[in-house]
């Protein structure tokens, strides 16, 4: 009988140092995922919780009743508690407790790549079963982090996702433009631009050249007044006047998009360009214009109108 009590005496022993020996008092557990995504891009995504939902686990369907910034994933509650420096300290609520933990953005050498770390830590405590359930606590919620970062990675890796369109680079099709340019107390209509449209249409005609593309306009803001700018390809100069002008673009490269949409889903995808050359270290090198592939005055809904966006940059290297 002593014999059993002194063996049970061992073993129990034995169990309290490999529970204080391999379970730490403090649990720290991280993931980390490698994205072919731009840092920056990646981080603004993050910074938007309105955009979780769209990455998110399929059962982030669950309705938040506390009305907050919140999703939930096998059975935890997921809350943007603080934004931070190319990161989000996030809450992690489940089985009563509340984890802190940071989801961080590395940009890495290249422009097109970053990757993913969240991290996190929890208290062992001193009572040993305590400190077994706290570590499975820790392994269950690494798990689950996973999961939440290879969605979140699989979205990153579109490009359309982030940025909401997709950029190609290119050369000018059409060298040679006949450009005017008229100022506004308002932001022009559509029937501003094609006024302009046609005069330049009818007046290349006049002098026996040929329209090769399609329109292009620039609207720019200036001191409460809007200057839109209009031009039409052309396979030949034309005579210049005070209001009409010939712009050759030789060798230009472009960072163009196409865009379906209105005027306000055109300014979106264009500051969103404008987002994407920031984040890859581009040279904007003249203003930028929308080729207006619908045409406007014969086709009044907006939600079918075709644009493809074109911003003029350096090539890299300059």
């Amino acid at each position: 009988m002593k014999r059993i009590i002194l063996a049970a005496c061992i073993l129990l022993v034995i169990f309290f140092v490999s529970v204080y020996f391999f379970i730490p008092s403090q649990i720290l557990v991280k993931s980390i995922v490698p994205v072919r995504c731009n840092g920056f891009g990646a981080d603004r995504v993050l910074g938007d919780t309105g955009h979780w939902k769209r990455w998110w686990p399929e059962t982030s369907q669950q309705a938040d009743h506390e009305g907050t910034n919140a999703l939930y994933f096998r059975g935890c509650r997921y809350r943007l508690n603080r934004r931070l420096l190319r990161s989000a300290e996030i809450a992690v609520t489940g089985k009563g407790k509340e984890v802190l933990g940071l989801l961080s953005v590395f940009p890495m050498i290249t422009d097109d790549s970053c990757y993913l770390l969240w991290e996190f830590s929890l208290e062992g405590g001193l009572n040993p079963i305590q400190r077994i359930k706290q570590y499975q606590h820790a392994k269950e919620l690494k798990s689950d982090m996973e999961v939440i970062l290879g969605d979140l990675r699989s979205y990153l890796e579109e490009e359309d996702h982030v940025y909401g369109i997709s950029v190609i680079e290119g050369s000018a099709k059409d060298n040679l433009l006949v450009e005017s340019t008229r100022m506004a107390g308002s932001y022009p209509s559509t029937g501003d631009i094609y006024s302009l449209v046609k005069k330049l249409q009818g007046y290349i005609l006049l002098h026996h050249g040929l329209v090769t593309g399609y329109p292009m306009a620039n609207i720019m803001g200036r001191g409460g007044q809007f200057q839109l700018r209009v031009a039409i390809p052309t396979n030949q100069p034309v005579h210049e006047t005070d209001s009409i002008r010939n712009r050759a673009l030789p060798g230009v490269k472009f960072l163009e998009a196409e865009v379906k949409g209105g005027a306000a889903t055109v300014n979106e995808a264009m500051e969103q360009m404008n987002n994407y050359i920031s984040d890859h270290h581009r040279t904007v090198m003249a203003i930028p214009f929308s080729s207006l592939e619908t045409d406007r005055s014969a086709e009044p809904d907006s939600t079918k109108w075709m644009t493809r966006i074109y911003y003029p940059i350096f090539p890299v290297g300059r």
